[in-house]
């Protein structure tokens, strides 16, 4: 989701939690649909990964509207790839 400007705009709450949208068998949860609305084909084992890597630096810089601390993440939205990502990438 961090690819894309649109997670800046999502709940975060149900980000977090990531519950399914429905009580159906088998509905999806809240990531999967939202991220399915933005990349009308993907599946979990079939997308664009052209797309996803051309989008690597929007990825990084939405990262940083998120916690990037280790001992926030078990309670907190966020992530520590940007962090990896820039360091190999020399940013």
């Amino acid at each position: 989701m961090l690819h894309f400007n649109k997670v800046l705009e999502l709940d975060q709450e149900k980000l977090r939690t990531n519950k399914k949208i429905s009580e159906s068998r088998g509905a999806n949860k809240y990531v999967f649909h939202e991220l399915k609305k933005l990349m009308v084909k993907y599946t979990k084992n079939k997308y664009d990964a052209h797309t996803l890597m051309e989008r690597i630096p929007d990825a990084i810089a939405n990262e940083k509207s998120f916690s990037e601390s280790v001992q926030e993440l078990e309670n907190k939205l966020g992530s520590t790839v940007g962090l990896l990502l820039a360091e190999i990438m020399g940013s």
